[in-house]
């Protein structure tokens, strides 16, 4: 919502942003005739920022300045040690120049860190002030510096005010920003992009620079992209196959068992197979009794009629 004192301005400029600490902010506003387009990608700092880039800086950390000169000071002289410490330190990682990691810039490649104390009341760095304080820790008294460490192409790793600043941090982010890229694409990567003017293809990469699509692919986090849609095959009409029947041929690719599945399967064969052999011993041992039985039945049969045979002679004499 406008103020009546903006109102009376119009018509009325209002520059958005979308990026933020608690998401989309109000970057400036006011009447039209005071809008300087250039001011809103362009200042002092910002220019001497992209140069110390495009110069092969590792990174440089944006300090902007409390009310309290003292809390500034001692935040600036511990990057000042920390950074000359960490840097001697530091080493390349694996691989670089390699295939998959060439190096396609006359950028020198060295680990150089600097600091940029911007001043909090030069009008021309209000929309670079601002961008850092939109998205600086919540509750952060006024009296705290903010500081942000910048890479790549103008993207700012975080912003931390005066308290959360310790030589740790310090370290800790330093080494981050020089180890092995995450390969990764820049919106899955931590940090937020800067608003500065800058052709960094051309510059990095001059006459070579690759072609920019004119139509640059849309942001797949967007709430407004419609989601790709995927044709899923058809299924097979076929029944399942029982486990052990398929014969299997070259080419054929053959699942692997994961450790805990090898364990699972490992202790249920252990627990089938004795059933198994109990059944097997059962149905042995009911045939040996039925044998048994069939045996005994015979000779009864056979004392009887030879009882019988013996007791006739004896009965025909009387």
């Amino acid at each position: 919502s406008l103020s009546d004192e903006q109102k009376a301005q119009v018509p009325l400029a209002v520059v958005h942003s979308r990026l933020g600490r608690d998401g989309p902010f109000r970057l400036w506003t006011g009447s039209l005739d005071q809008l300087n387009v250039s001011l809103l990608t362009q200042s002092p700092a910002r220019t001497d920022l992209v140069n110390r880039l495009l110069d092969g800086h590792s990174g440089v950390w944006l300090v902007l300045p409390g009310s309290d000169s003292a809390k500034t000071d001692q935040a600036v002289e511990m990057l000042f040690e920390e950074l000359e410490k960490t840097t001697a330190k530091l080493v390349f990682p694996q691989g670089i120049g390699e295939p998959g990691s060439e190096l396609f810039s006359s950028i020198p490649l060295d680990f150089r860190f600097t600091v940029l104390e911007l001043d909090p009341g030069d009008e021309d760095e209000f929309i670079l002030a601002e961008s850092l304080r939109s998205h600086a820790p919540a509750k952060t008294d006024e009296s705290e510096p903010l500081i942000a460490p910048v890479f790549g192409k103008g993207r700012a790793l975080a912003v931390l005010n005066g308290t959360q600043l310790t030589p740790q941090v310090i370290e800790e982010l330093t080494i981050f920003l020089a180890s092995a890229c995450s390969c990764q694409v820049k919106d899955a990567n931590p940090g937020f992009d800067l608003l500065l003017t800058a052709n960094w293809n051309q510059e990095l990469f001059g006459e070579d620079a690759p072609e920019i699509p004119e139509t640059p692919r849309p942001d797949a986090n967007s709430p407004d992209q419609m989601p790709e849609l995927v044709t899923i095959p058809p299924g097979n009409d076929s029944p399942p196959e029982t486990p052990g029947e398929r014969e299997i041929s070259d080419g054929d690719v053959v699942p692997l068992l994961m450790p805990d599945q090898m364990s699972a399967t490992f202790e249920m064969t252990n627990q089938v197979a004795p059933s198994q052999d109990s059944d097997k011993s059962n149905v042995s041992t009911q045939g040996i009794l039925f044998l048994l039985a069939g045996v005994a039945v015979i000779i009864a049969i056979l004392w009887r009629s030879v009882n019988t045979l013996r007791a006739s002679p004896g009965e025909t004499g009387h």
